[in-house]
């Protein structure tokens, strides 16, 4: 049902408004969450070099 002054018109497009900024963060929040977890992956050091003086043992 369509009225003359337009109100549907506008409601549709203030609804679609939402949606799509709905959509659009959400997206957002998926990406940063996939970035933090490959950052993680980076930032690993190697064995070799995290090893503690305090703790190897004589030979």
């Amino acid at each position: 049902m369509r009225k003359e002054d337009g109100t549907t018109e506008i409601t549709l497009l203030l609804k679609a408004r939402n949606l799509n900024a709905l959509f659009t963060n959400l997206l957002r929040f998926l990406l940063v969450q996939a970035e933090r977890l490959e950052l993680s992956h980076l930032a690993a050091l190697d064995p070799k070099s995290s090893v503690s003086t305090n703790s190897t043992t004589p030979a």
